[in-house]
């Protein structure tokens, strides 16, 4: 149980800006395989981000909520999936080969494609969350956060990377497959349990689409980053909030 919490305290000090310290002598090997708690970070982001459109939505109407509740999404995580994403796009647009496209990505400025891809992804998330308020903000917020983050897990897992170092390789070659499995299973069981079978095929749904843009990323880039995986967050976050909005209506699942 020990080693599991110091997984999540390693993985919420990755994810979020809340100021977990650093200790001396940690293994190197437990806080890669930290990623497997990455599901669970996000169903604390979820609650989080619940609570805030809760009492947002005390004062002000569902978009002012939508807007606060991106502000804290933002903020909460420290942008660090929206830059995963500008770089990841600036990469793809703006290179013609395998080391320009890596390069690209490596550069700390933003290009035309990353700026672009951030504009679309904030007025994306800002349209589909004004949608909640007809449907429920509880089981799309804290569903949300935990299946894209099981979407990146598997991405981690099942795809080679990019580099020889980086990030991405230090969480890829400490994961456990049955751990994967674990959480992985775990998350679908809370999306389940929160918002019933058609979500569960929602998710199902967009983790073949992201995975399908992974083998497209691996084919331009020879593998994926650790700004790929904070692409690949993104757009999980933005299909599920799209799929969980659209069959919110027509489906009873919440």
């Amino acid at each position: 149980m020990r080693k599991y919490l110091r997984k999540l305290l390693y993985s919420l000090r990755f994810l979020t800006f809340i100021p977990v310290p650093y200790r001396e002598g940690e293994d190197l090997s437990e806080v890669g395989g930290s990623a497997v708690m990455f599901p669970a970070v996000g169903f604390i982001i979820g609650i989080g981000l619940f609570i805030t459109g809760r009492i947002a939505l005390l004062f002000w109407s569902m978009d002012a909520a939508a807007a606060v509740i991106i502000l804290l999404w933002t903020l909460g995580t420290g942008g660090l999936h929206l830059d995963g994403l500008s770089d990841t796009m600036d990469g793809l647009g703006g290179g013609k080969s395998r080391e320009e496209r890596l390069a690209i990505m490596k550069d700390s400025r933003i290009g035309s494609f990353g700026a672009l891809s951030l504009v679309l992804a904030l007025l994306l998330k800002y349209a589909f969350l004004g949608e909640l308020e007809m449907i429920g903000l509880f089981p799309v917020l804290v569903c949300v956060p935990a299946a894209a983050r099981a979407v990146l897990l598997g991405g981690i897992l099942l795809f080679p990377s990019a580099r020889k170092d980086g990030m991405g390789v230090f969480f890829r070659k400490n994961l456990d497959r049955r751990s994967v499995l674990a959480a992985c299973s775990a998350t679908g069981f809370l999306v389940l349990l929160a918002a019933g079978p058609a979500a569960l095929l929602v998710s199902a749904a967009v983790t073949a689409v992201c995975f399908g843009l992974c083998a497209y990323a691996v084919r331009l880039l020879g593998g994926l980053t650790g700004d790929s995986y904070g692409a690949l967050c993104e757009i999980s976050e933005i299909l599920l909030l799209a799929g969980f909005t659209a069959f919110g209506r027509w489906i009873p699942f919440f």
